[in-house]
Parts: C-alpha cells; sequence; structure tokens
C-alpha cells in the first residue's frame, strides 16, 4: 500500500508534459532549450492570469499581524511591513487588544476613503482600505492609531510564485498540476499550429478539470478570528 503523499512535478516536467499534449515532442522526448525557454514564459503568463481569474484561492491566503505606530495611518507593504511580495488583496482585518479580543475592520471603497473628512483624526481604528498598486499596496487605516496597544491581524490573498528555474515546483496544491499542464497547452496551441479541433478538445478538458478541482477548494466555513481554542 502507498504510503506517501507528496507528489509534485516541477517546471520542466509540466512543460514537457503540456508540448506532448500539442503534439510538439513525442512520447520520451526531451524538449530542446528553446522550446523550455518559451514555454516558461508562457507558463508564467497563464499563472499570472490565474491570480485574477481563479477568485479567492484559499491555498493562496496568508496571516500576517503588525503593530501599528502611532501617528501613522498608511503602511507601505514593502518599506513599512517588510513584505517581499505585493498582497493582492485583504481578505479579513481586525484589531486586538492587549487582551486577545478582535474588532473586526469595516472595509471601505475608494470612493469611501476619499470622502472621509478628516483623514488625520486619531482613535482606534475601525475602517480600512487596501491600495493596490503595481509593485505595492498601501494599507490605510481610520481613525489613525492613536497608541500602540493593538495589533492589527490579517489574512493577505498573496500571489502565485514565478518559475524561474527547471527544478521549481507550483506554487499550487498538487490537484492543480494537472490543469497547469492542460492551461500551458491551451496557451501554445496557436504558437504550434495545432488544430482547431485538438485545440477545442483541450480547452474543454481543461475546463473540466478546473471546474472539478476547484470544488475540493471551496471554503465552507467562515475564517475565525481570536486566541487559540483547547
Amino acid at each position: 500500500m502507498a504510503s506517501t503523499y507528496n507528489y509534485t512535478q516541477n517546471r520542466d516536467e509540466i512543460i514537457t508534459g503540456a508540448l506532448r499534449l500539442v503534439g510538439a515532442i513525442g512520447q520520451g522526448e526531451t524538449p530542446n532549450a528553446t522550446q523550455i525557454l518559451e514555454a516558461a514564459d508562457t507558463l508564467n503568463l497563464l499563472v499570472k492570469s490565474w491570480e485574477a481569474n481563479l477568485g479567492l484561492p484559499v491555498w493562496s491566503i496568508r496571516p500576517f499581524e503588525f503593530t501599528p505606530v502611532p501617528g501613522q495611518g498608511a503602511y507601505n507593504t514593502t518599506t513599512d511591513l517588510l513584505l517581499n511580495y505585493r498582497p493582492l488583496e485583504i481578505t479579513e482585518l481586525v484589531s486586538r487588544n492587549q487582551t486577545n479580543n478582535d474588532v473586526p475592520l469595516n472595509r471601505i471603497s475608494r470612493s469611501g476613503w476619499f470622502y472621509l473628512n478628516n483623514k488625520q483624526s486619531q482613535g482606534y481604528p475601525n475602517q480600512f482600505f487596501y491600495d493596490l498598486q503595481t509593485d505595492y499596496g498601501i494599507l490605510h487605516l481610520w481613525p489613525v492609531p492613536v497608541d500602540a496597544t493593538q495589533k492589527i491581524v490579517m489574512y493577505l490573498r498573496l500571489p502565485f510564485a514565478d518559475f524561474d528555474t527547471a527544478t521549481d515546483v507550483p506554487d499550487f496544491p498538487q490537484e492543480w498540476i494537472r490543469a497547469l499542464k492542460y492551461g500551458l497547452a491551451c496557451d501554445l496551441c496557436d504558437e504550434y499550429g495545432v488544430p482547431i479541433k485538438r485545440s477545442a478538445y483541450l480547452n474543454n478538458k481543461l475546463q473540466t478539470i478546473i471546474d472539478e478541482t476547484e470544488n475540493i477548494f471551496t471554503e465552507d466555513a467562515s475564517i475565525y478570528f481570536g486566541k487559540a481554542r483547547n
């Protein structure tokens, strides 16, 4: 009986599988350097497009907390929070006091933030606005924190990591490896002149795989903030 659960494929294995699907190579053949390089670019473009199209994949959400600086209402994710990635979204945010009681902050829109009368008003934050920029994000808290007695605890939706080297593995659960292979194959169809009938088959197959895989990762419970419970 099998006893391991860590199966994965690296970048070049996914590329090789996709090239087989479009008929660029045969069974047991190895792609040449140019095929690998060009397919790697296409794979990274695919992954970046899925950041926008996959909705809210639960595996890409990570917790983060920090103590705000009294009198500072805006926090750059790179220079202030020292994150080495740009969060795509703040899905949940609470203010946690010294007795570990959490108060949810209301998310406001860009226009809601714009029309706040006094953005420098100080107090205990009860609203936030996340301003997503090209290379970073800015978290705005309102009112501006009056002291450092409370922490800000939040869940961030991370971008998917790039495929930079041949041995990089996907920043996806193993259930998504097949979708990556078929997704890459679909994007390579134009480059390799794949017949329309075969291209349509691959696209239909990809959609079926995505539908089946997304069902596994649908979150069916609300996120809980607070003290760990025994």
